[in-house]
């Protein structure tokens, strides 16, 4: 008897420890904004990112079991406004939203303007993105405690809602090592999976097979496994946002299906907020306003982007979107002011910046420039188009002499390349030291070279690298003979040093000169002004690899006759002028000298 008494208690003890008092949302103090108010009230303190802790959930007069843990990576760790995930006994509709049992509350502790994640969501659902997250603004209560405003949304897999039984939702994943299922790609993405949660051993091989067949076309530039037009829509969302930390969502609706991209995730380092903690005054420098953001680096947009196909669908979804985006600025202003309590009332219980207004306007101002910048930039895309087979005639090469421009620098400039006849051609393209154009450039026919790049017969400095008779000739400096500019031309032509690429550069960035985009007769270019008036104009020729050109009408590329010398890669490059066209930028680069670039040549005075 008294060891049943002893069972009953220790179920009784349970049965209490497992009971949470329902929140009672007339208790709290009064309201000062108009947000909708969610009470928590739970069994124990939330202190896990994994362990679930029974709650009662209040809204709209309403209450729901059941449970809420944290959530996050480095939010979860590093932040004070803690984001969370919460998981109803039953399904829901909670404020109009489409009915779930897990809901997110995003506590946007960074942003200061507190709208960044909804201007994410709204540009997604303006581009007509598959799957866009369903999101409302709250304040959050545990415990009586006031947390601040919050954004409550749909999971990842509730957006994508109800997809057929053998599809799939996956993530390129940064944090692929803390999940319990995940594989590699053969390109080095780690894949984990969102939808089925528990995956069986034949799905994970047939969605690593399809991910592996995709990415073998993909590098012949085949993308008859993708879905374009969400990759584009995608891609323009994250990237007129700035999103330099998105996450990579995919959906394969059905195992016959293609691969779309999305929904849209993480507006943590949007609108100027990356390399910005809250603390920082406003407006700071935040991320770059021009210049790509996530396209060099992210998931399969580096081989999307040198297919024709590509770049023709982002033209096309680009001029659908353009035209709606003011109309979206506007909304995003006034969702702003509507939110003005709201942030004053978070930023009492978060003291982060006194100065939190200014964001609104920062970040307006911002996105402005950013639409502009993009559009010049689609503009880029579509006349440069996929790297170009490399169809110059080098049979019987001819070399006119340009006319020397003085611009006040110690050298006199060519008014067009080497090879050219006037100043919107290109000319030939040249691998460093060599004197003749051809039509195939790669470290196995390069001159000097062992074949490979790590050996040279000339202009080597370092023992190991050096594979001609006797001690390393230290040649920094292309001979005479090696000079195709002095080969071709004489006259006192060369080509330019390292040195005169950096006056030239000091004196744009510097002195009063400027860099002017242009486009002469469809060759798009920069143009070097003099505030005498005299200019050069150097077109976005890109440059050679293997028998084509990439990078047409978006970069410029010039060689100087100046050796690299690297730690890592020894006297494998030579230093070169570089122009991004897209970001009106010019600087001082270094490639290896196989590559084929076209040579401006200056003389002397």
């Amino acid at each position: 008897m008294r060891k049943n008494l002893h069972i009953l208690f220790l179920l009784g003890a349970a049965i209490l420890a497992g009971c949470v008092e329902k929140p009672h949302l007339e208790e709290l103090p009064p309201a000062t904004t108009s947000l909708p108010r969610i009470a928590v009230n739970t069994a124990a303190p939330v202190e896990s990112k994994t362990k679930y802790v029974d709650a009662v959930i209040g809204l709209d007069g309403a209450s729901f079991k059941g449970s809420i843990r944290g959530r996050g990576n480095y939010t979860w760790r590093y932040y004070e406004k803690k984001p969370y995930i919460i998981q109803l006994d039953r399904e829901a509709s909670l404020l109009g939203l489409n009915p779930s049992r897990e809901w997110i509350l995003l506590a946007e502790y960074k942003d200061l303007s507190l709208v960044r994640t909804a201007y994410l969501f709204e540009l997604s659902r303006l581009a007509l993105m598959p799957y866009t997250p369903e999101y409302r603004y709250v304040e959050l209560y545990i415990n009586g405690d006031y947390l601040g405003v919050y954004v409550l949304t749909e999971t990842v897999k509730q957006s994508v809602g109800p997809i057929a039984t053998n599809g799939f939702i996956i993530e390129d994943d940064t944090y692929w090592k803390e999940e319990p299922i995940w594989f590699e790609s053969g390109l080095e993405h780690y894949y984990t999976f969102k939808y089925p949660e528990n995956i069986s051993a034949l799905d994970k091989q047939f969605i690593s097979e399809y991910i592996e067949n995709l990415e073998d076309g993909l590098q012949r530039g085949d993308t008859s496994l993708l879905d374009l037009e969400s990759i584009a829509r995608w891609y323009i969302v994250n990237e007129v946002l700035g999103n330099v930390d998105p996450n990579k969502f995919f959906v394969l609706p059905s195992r016959g299906g293609k691969l779309m991209m999305g929904p849209v995730w993480d507006a943590e380092s949007i609108l100027g907020m990356m390399n910005r903690t809250p603390q920082d005054p406003v407006p700071s420098p935040g991320s770059q306003q021009t210049g790509y953001c996530i396209c060099s680096v992210e998931s399969y947009l580096p081989l999307l982007l040198k297919t024709a196909d590509f770049i023709g669908t982002l033209a096309r979804e680009w001029e659908n979107i353009k035209p709606q985006l003011p109309a979206f600025q506007e909304k995003m202003h006034n969702l702003a002011a509507d939110l003005k309590d709201a942030r004053f009332a978070n930023f009492k219980r978060w003291p982060l910046n006194d100065n939190h207004e200014a964001e609104l306007p920062y970040i307006e101002d911002w996105l402005d420039r950013r639409i502009l910048w993009f559009d010049s930039y689609i503009g880029f895309l579509s006349i440069s188009g996929a790297p170009a087979p490399f169809d110059f005639d080098t049979s019987s090469p001819s070399y006119p002499a340009p006319e020397a421009i003085d611009l006040g620098l110690s050298v006199l400039w060519g008014s067009f390349n080497l090879g050219a006849s006037d100043e919107k051609q290109t000319g030939y393209y040249f691998a460093w030291g060599e004197t003749g154009p051809k039509a195939f450039f790669d470290w196995a026919d390069y001159s000097f070279s062992n074949g490979a790049g790590t050996g040279f017969s000339k202009y080597c400095y370092d023992q190991k690298w050096w594979t001609g008779p006797g001690a390393p000739d230290n040649l920094a400096e292309l001979e005479p003979s090696d000079d195709p500019a002095r080969v071709h031309l004489g006259g006192g032509w060369r080509m330019p040093t390292r040195w005169e690429l950096w006056e030239l550069w000091d004196f744009i960035s510097y002195e009063g000169g400027r860099l002017n985009l242009e486009t002469l007769n469809g060759t798009r270019g920069f143009r070097i002004s003099a505030p005498s008036g005299e200019s050069v104009f150097f077109p976005c020729a890109g440059r050679a690899v293997g028998n084509k050109v990439e990078q047409f009408g978006r970069y410029g590329y010039y060689w100087t006759s100046s050796l690299t010398r690297s730690v890592d890669n020894g006297p494998a490059g030579a230093y070169f002028l570089g122009a991004e066209g897209t970001v009106e930028n010019i600087n001082e680069w270094t490639c290896g000298r196989f590559y084929g670039m076209p040579i401006r040549p200056v003389r002397e005075r």
